[in-house]
């Protein structure tokens, strides 16, 4: 089953600090591959899995520039501790999408 909610752009424009080109694309791919992590959890209803790489996405994707990121990682932590499937499969499709369609512009 695919969920999207969010209405759909070409791409999210980030803007990021120089400083953090290196660590950009790594990072990026690296939350794809926690979606891939999440993804698993939640065929075995791994919600303690699912609220710790959330709570990751929501530390850290802020400090990056990328605050829909956290805005959504802390969705998936709220949804994960009432243990919410549904809501956790829409977040997921958000965040990949999301992931998927974002630009770096680095300032």
């Amino acid at each position: 089953m695919k969920y999207h909610s969010e209405s759909k752009l070409d791409k999210y424009v980030i803007q990021v600090d120089l400083g953090l080109k290196d660590l950009i694309p790594e990072y990026l791919e690296n939350r794809r591959k926690d979606i891939l992590t999440i993804r698993d959890a939640m065929s075995h209803n791994d919600f303690d899995t699912i609220t710790q790489l959330a709570h990751k996405f929501k530390g850290s994707g802020g400090g990056y520039g990328f605050t829909r990121l956290s805005e959504l990682g802390r969705k998936i932590e709220k949804d994960s501790d009432k243990k919410d499937a549904s809501s956790i499969q829409k977040s997921i499709a958000d965040l990949e999408y999301y992931l998927n369609h974002i630009e770096v512009v680095y300032k």
